[in-house]
């Protein structure tokens, strides 16, 4: 599928949008690295974070990154 197509069809995405999302990091980073890659690119795309989690993987290699954002329009989803 090529990024012109739709994956959903006819479907039209509704702005703005509540989204759920997960970022996986190693756990070999320290929080302050983790934090900072994510903050980074958060702010590249001027999204504001709400119910941030993080939890450890069960053999401690990766950490799961969960939040819940809002897109405002189609731009803001492509560059994510």
């Amino acid at each position: 599928m090529n990024q012109s197509e739709n994956p959903f069809g006819s479907t039209k995405a509704v702005y703005p949008a509540k989204v759920a999302m997960k970022v996986i990091t190693y756990s070999r980073y320290s929080e302050q690295e983790r934090e900072s890659a994510i903050a980074g690119v958060l702010q590249l795309l001027k999204l504001e974070v709400s119910n941030k989690k993080h939890r450890e993987s069960k053999k401690g290699k990766y950490i799961s990154h969960s939040f819940t954002t809002t897109i405002h329009n189609s731009a803001q989803l492509e560059k994510l």
